[in-house]
């Protein structure tokens, strides 16, 4: 994801950008934070409790179907029919998994609400575990991306989003990701950093404090 020059400027741009005050910068970089396996499960399970009855809607004829099953099940017509009906069921689910699986199709069923939804739930989780290595009270400010799901949140402590400016994040966040499609992931980072830094200064000037954290991006 990261070249090591590009390790070296996006540390450079943290160190730069703390320089300037008594917040704490994060930076955490993954490939993506699901395989999303359960995805084509899920398409797969409504396929086949839809189309079934669809087709019969349509016309299609399970008789035929049927009277082969009974040829298998030794049982009544009714048996038979049950039977061919629920080999269609599995055939649609199959079917529908195997497609559905394909990752440029799987990535279009995702869907962005849910893509943006399961980055979230990692970055939240990211900057829970964080937290634990500052002092507490101590500003500090998560960036986390993820690149093959092309998203990038940034996420502070409370203390934080209370003395910036409404929708500072959401600003900061936007900007990243156009820079990001523009200029590659490094750049887009490199401003996130270099505007969170800008937010907190304002609210939180430097105070001479040591560094809690190293400045180097974290890849998982």
């Amino acid at each position: 994801m990261l070249s090591s020059v590009d390790h070296q400027r996006l540390a450079a741009a943290v160190a730069a950008a703390e320089a300037k005050t008594s917040g704490e910068i994060m930076c955490v970089v993954a490939d993506a934070v699901s395989d999303y396996r359960d995805v084509p499960i899920g398409w797969a399970a409504a396929a086949a409790l839809l189309v079934p009855p669809l087709l019969l809607a349509a016309g299609l004829p399970l008789e035929s179907a049927a009277a082969m099953a009974m040829r298998w099940t030794a049982g009544s017509a009714l048996i038979g029919w049950f039977a061919a009906y629920v080999a269609t069921q599995a055939v649609v689910f199959a079917l529908v998994r195997w497609v559905a699986g394909l990752p440029s199709v799987r990535r279009v069923l995702t869907g962005r609400t849910a893509v943006r939804a399961r980055v979230r739930r990692a970055a939240h989780a990211h900057f829970v575990g964080a937290l634990t290595l500052v002092k507490p009270g101590q500003p500090a400010v998560l960036i986390f991306a993820s690149e093959s799901d092309r998203q990038l949140e940034i996420l502070a402590n409370p203390i934080i989003d209370a003395a910036v400016r409404p929708g500072a994040w959401a600003t900061v966040a936007d900007r990243a990701v156009q820079t990001v499609r523009d200029q590659g992931l490094a750049e887009g980072l490199v401003l996130a950093i270099a505007l969170c830094g800008a937010e907190l200064q304002g609210a939180f000037p430097d105070d001479g404090a040591v560094n809690a954290l190293p400045d180097h991006v974290a890849e998982i």
